[in-house]
């Protein structure tokens, strides 16, 4: 694929880069506020990392690209400002 050969260890990395937001789901459940902070965003930048590193040119891929950003920057900005348990609405 390009000239890059597809070796099992690849496909591995990215299965692992993959699992990363389904794994959240699960994690955001049962980590405490400040580790489920610290791990949403740092999932988040990852895929951000891996959503735009691992793009191609085609139209349908910067459409699904820019979705997933923005939705991992909303993920990002409302980890960041997550209110105290004390300072709830």
């Amino acid at each position: 694929m390009g000239g890059v050969d597809i070796t099992q260890g690849i496909l591995l990395a990215f299965a692992a880069l993959l699992e990363i937001p389904i794994a959240m789901i699960l994690l955001s459940r049962v980590l405490g506020r400040k580790a489920n902070r610290l791990a949403n965003i740092v999932a988040s930048v990852i895929t951000i990392g891996f959503v735009v590193g691992g793009g191609s040119a085609y139209l349908h891929c910067y459409f699904f690209a820019a979705v997933e950003v923005a939705c991992m920057l909303v993920v990002i900005w409302w980890s960041w400002k997550w209110p105290r348990p004390a300072e709830k609405r």
